[in-house]
Protein backbone atom coordinates (compact mmCIF):
# COMPACT_ATOMS: atom_id res chain seq x y z
CA UNK A 1 0.00 0.00 0.00
CA UNK A 2 1.52 3.54 -0.47
CA UNK A 3 1.35 6.37 1.79
CA UNK A 4 -0.33 8.94 0.48
CA UNK A 5 1.95 11.37 3.03
CA UNK A 6 5.29 10.11 1.70
CA UNK A 7 4.21 8.03 -1.37
CA UNK A 8 6.58 5.11 -0.20
CA UNK A 9 5.09 1.62 -0.20
CA UNK A 10 5.35 0.89 2.98
CA UNK A 11 2.26 1.11 4.19
CA UNK A 12 0.32 -2.43 6.27
CA UNK A 13 -3.28 -2.65 7.40
CA UNK A 14 -3.26 -2.29 11.03
CA UNK A 15 -6.32 -2.99 13.83
CA UNK A 16 -9.22 -0.67 13.77
CA UNK A 17 -9.68 1.77 16.86
CA UNK A 18 -12.36 4.14 17.47
CA UNK A 19 -15.37 4.55 16.23
CA UNK A 20 -14.21 6.41 12.99
CA UNK A 21 -12.35 3.27 11.85
CA UNK A 22 -15.45 0.87 12.55
CA UNK A 23 -18.09 3.54 10.60
CA UNK A 24 -15.50 3.54 7.71
CA UNK A 25 -15.04 -0.38 8.11
CA UNK A 26 -18.86 -0.40 6.78
CA UNK A 27 -17.40 1.39 3.91
CA UNK A 28 -14.55 -1.22 2.86
CA UNK A 29 -12.12 1.32 4.04
CA UNK A 30 -9.49 -0.20 5.93
CA UNK A 31 -6.84 1.68 8.57
CA UNK A 32 -3.46 1.56 7.36
CA UNK A 33 0.11 2.81 9.13
CA UNK A 34 3.07 3.82 6.88
CA UNK A 35 5.88 2.28 8.56
CA UNK A 36 8.33 5.33 6.97
CA UNK A 37 6.51 8.35 8.21
CA UNK A 38 4.22 6.43 11.16
CA UNK A 39 1.10 8.19 9.01
CA UNK A 40 -2.23 6.78 9.97
CA UNK A 41 -4.56 7.33 7.25
CA UNK A 42 -7.79 4.94 5.69
CA UNK A 43 -8.02 3.48 2.17
CA UNK A 44 -10.10 1.16 0.19
CA UNK A 45 -9.87 -2.25 1.09
CA UNK A 46 -7.39 -4.10 -1.48
CA UNK A 47 -8.09 -7.61 -3.37
CA UNK A 48 -10.97 -10.14 -2.95
CA UNK A 49 -11.62 -9.16 1.03
CA UNK A 50 -9.57 -12.28 1.98
CA UNK A 51 -6.89 -11.29 4.08
CA UNK A 52 -3.78 -12.69 2.11
CA UNK A 53 -1.40 -15.00 4.48
CA UNK A 54 1.39 -12.45 5.18
CA UNK A 55 -1.69 -9.81 6.15
CA UNK A 56 -3.24 -12.86 8.79
CA UNK A 57 0.36 -12.73 10.29
CA UNK A 58 0.72 -9.09 10.43
CA UNK A 59 -3.11 -8.84 12.37
CA UNK A 60 -1.89 -12.02 14.75
CA UNK A 61 1.35 -10.24 15.62
CA UNK A 62 -0.75 -6.58 16.35
CA UNK A 63 -3.32 -8.77 18.73
CA UNK A 64 0.01 -10.08 20.75
CA UNK A 65 1.78 -6.76 20.44
CA UNK A 66 -1.52 -5.42 22.41
CA UNK A 67 -2.31 -8.06 24.56
CA UNK A 68 -3.96 -7.07 27.67
CA UNK A 69 -3.79 -3.86 26.87
CA UNK A 70 -6.60 -4.06 24.85
CA UNK A 71 -8.87 -5.94 27.46
CA UNK A 72 -8.02 -2.99 30.12
CA UNK A 73 -9.51 -0.21 27.24
CA UNK A 74 -12.52 -2.32 26.71
CA UNK A 75 -13.13 -2.79 30.75
CA UNK A 76 -12.67 1.15 30.77
CA UNK A 77 -14.86 1.84 28.21
CA UNK A 78 -17.97 0.10 30.05
CA UNK A 79 -17.08 1.44 33.36
CA UNK A 80 -16.85 5.17 31.69
CA UNK A 81 -20.68 4.17 29.72
CA UNK A 82 -21.65 3.06 33.37
CA UNK A 83 -20.48 6.41 35.10
CA UNK A 84 -21.84 8.08 32.30
CA UNK A 85 -24.88 6.16 32.55
CA UNK A 86 -25.36 7.25 36.74
CA UNK A 87 -24.74 10.65 36.24
CA UNK A 88 -27.92 10.90 33.61
CA UNK A 89 -29.62 9.00 35.82
CA UNK A 90 -29.11 11.52 38.98
CA UNK A 91 -29.43 14.52 35.95
CA UNK A 92 -33.12 13.23 35.58
CA UNK A 93 -33.83 12.73 39.18
CA UNK A 94 -33.51 16.02 39.68
CA UNK A 95 -35.10 17.43 36.35
CA UNK A 96 -38.21 15.34 36.87
CA UNK A 97 -38.61 15.51 40.75
CA UNK A 98 -41.19 18.03 42.19
CA UNK A 99 -40.52 20.51 44.58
Amino acid sequence: MTCPKCGKHRAHRVLRRGWLDNSANWLLMKPYVCDSCSHRFRALQQGGGHPGLAEQIELRFAEARRGKAGRWVRKSGILYYLAAAAVMAGLLRVIFTPR
